[in-house]
């Protein structure tokens, strides 16, 4: 009403707009919004009603979501370790480096499915939802018929027969098999084998190399004033890393500063980057110290990373600008209200590209995001901003600037894994058409060097009658 809430009382809200008026109120502070009339009134009032309420549904049965995905990626392991790895030759393209049949399974992630199929999608969703919300009461009712063991075990018997079934409808198609098991993440116990076949070695970093780089970084790291100084920088960032993101393990952390101070040496031209050590110590929890610097080196050199490291605002524009695109399209509220703020996307792009969300997402699910990143590349990471703006897409239009930076850079306790997973699959960005973006990345950077180029005065030829005759 014109009254409900302190904002409107404080104002003095006209009684006129009783009919106008939709008020947002949480513990901490109330969003109120004007309509244009009382038809558009409404129209909010049902569509805030229908996001809370799957959000209230979101956060009731994660429990039963966790026992699930627990039950889904044992299955998984089983394939991994029975099918994928004994015949790997058959899953994995050498030439390409990446699983076979890679741009079959992009082209039909990419096709939207007939509007019909959309229907009966949803209509089973719906019937899910309805399933899972009368969990708990069966799960009760069971208890007290049967005792409390055996409706355990009707009720895990049940999730893994759902798993079961997604497993089966993965493995359908077996040449297809290695791209989308890959995409539903890849076991723990198997990511310090898949991650470097991923990346790759093509800068050709070898033992002795990164040997020579560890002994130059102990005995120089008191006489070479540079890597003092970005040494004593690391330690403080490492610092308080470590205190507020679970990422970081104690006994990791003196690793994570050899392997970036190993980059300083390796890459004087940039240095140090704040941040880089929360790509570094993602890596070192799967990898061995060789394998982690490997991996680090060719993996900020082949995607977007030295951009964002060297500060270079041209091309951090342009992605910008790509992101900006489709988060008008796919989150326009949100977009909008923004705009209204002044808060601009690279206030929270830059973090999220430059670590590769393991500073803002646990580093369980920012190890998913890592895994369809080295199979679809920095258009998964476009997608994945995307997703958590989606997700958060209520709290983001209630939050002044501050606390949209809040939840936008901090959500480790706050999602949920497979709904954030949902989301970004529900993305449709056109492989075909984030390429033709790269390819225009290219055509710039050359262009640019011939204008330069052209520019260049001539060199002086030496007059010939000028010359004297010894």
């Amino acid at each position: 009403g014109y009254r409900g809430t302190k904002v409107l009382q404080q104002n003095r809200v006209d009684q006129d707009n009783e009919e106008r008026i939709i008020s947002l109120v949480t513990a901490e502070r109330s969003l109120d919004l004007l309509s244009q009339d009382k038809e558009t009134r409404a129209r909010w009032e049902k569509y805030f009603k229908v996001m809370l309420l799957q959000r209230k549904e979101h956060h009731g049965f994660s429990d039963y979501e966790r026992q699930r995905r627990e039950a889904e990626k044992v299955k998984l392991l089983e394939i991994w370790q029975t099918d994928i790895l004994p015949n790997w030759a058959y899953h994995w393209d050498y030439v390409q480096n990446q699983p076979r049949n890679l741009d079959k399974v992009r082209m039909q992630s990419a096709t939207p499915p007939p509007k019909w199929l959309q229907r009966v999608r949803r209509s089973c969703s719906r019937l899910s939802d309805l399933l899972v919300r009368k969990c708990t009461c069966l799960r009760k009712c069971w208890m007290q018929v049967t005792g409390q063991k055996h409706a355990e075990a009707l009720v895990n018997e049940a999730m893994f027969d759902d798993a079961d079934q997604e497993i089966f409808d993965l493995t359908k198609n077996r040449s297809l098999l290695l791209a989308l098991l890959w995409r539903k993440g890849i076991p723990d116990n198997l990511r310090g084998y898949v991650w470097p076949l991923a990346i790759g070695n093509q800068l050709e970093i070898t033992p002795k190399l990164y040997e020579q780089l560890l002994t130059r970084v102990q005995t120089e790291e008191a006489e070479n004033e540079v890597l003092a100084n970005f040494t004593k920088e690391i330690q403080e960032n490492l610092a308080n890393a470590s205190t507020n993101n679970k990422l970081f393990v104690e006994e990791d952390l003196s690793r994570v500063m050899k392997v970036i101070q190993m980059f300083c040496l390796y890459r004087p031209d940039v240095g140090y980057v704040r941040k880089m050590e929360y790509l570094v110590a993602l890596l070192s929890r799967f990898l061995d110290p060789y394998e982690t610097f490997t991996c680090f080196v060719n993996m900020t050199h082949s995607n977007h990373f030295l951009t964002y490291f060297r500060g270079d605002s041209v091309k951090i524009q342009k992605i910008v600008a790509f992101f900006n695109e489709y988060f008008k399209k796919e989150v326009p509220l949100v977009f909008e209200y923004f705009q209204g703020l002044m808060l601009k996307t690279e206030y929270f792009l830059y973090d999220w590209l430059l670590t590769l969300f393991t500073s803002s997402l646990d580093h369980t699910i920012a190890a998913r995001v890592w895994d369809c990143f080295l199979l679809d590349g920095e258009l998964f990471a476009i997608k994945t901003g995307l997703g958590i703006l989606k997700y958060f897409e209520i709290e983001l239009k209630m939050a002044n600037v501050s606390g949209a930076l809040g939840i936008l850079k901090n959500t480790t306790d706050k999602i949920n894994e497979e709904s954030l997973f949902a989301l970004i699959e529900g993305i449709n960005i056109p492989y075909s058409l984030y390429a033709r973006y790269l390819e225009s990345q290219k055509i710039a950077f050359v262009d640019s060097r011939i204008s330069r180029a052209l520019e260049q005065p001539p060199v002086n030829q030496r007059s010939v009658e000028g010359a004297s005759i010894q």
